[in-house]
């Protein structure tokens, strides 16, 4: 990524892929919801911010058996 624009349309993008609002994102991330939607627009935020959002949505939730669920963009490619 080389620009803001750039990581704010990642972040936008894997969110809603994800089936996420800009508040769950928040607290998976452990980050106030202005700070997403500051992201989201562009704005500057701090690197370590930034890794915050991202590692937040890598994650993969775990089901009850312990396998992975895929991500909602993952389920699309699928069918």
């Amino acid at each position: 990524m080389k620009t803001l624009g750039e990581l704010a349309a990642k972040i936008r993008d894997s969110r809603s892929a994800r089936g996420w609002s800009q508040e769950e994102l928040a607290q998976q991330a452990g980050v106030a919801v202005r700070t997403v939607r500051r992201v989201e627009a562009g704005e500057r935020c701090h690197w370590d911010t930034a890794t915050a959002l991202l590692m937040a949505l890598e994650r993969r939730q775990r089901a009850a058996g312990g396998r992975a669920l895929p991500c909602q963009d993952e389920k699309a490619r699928e069918a």
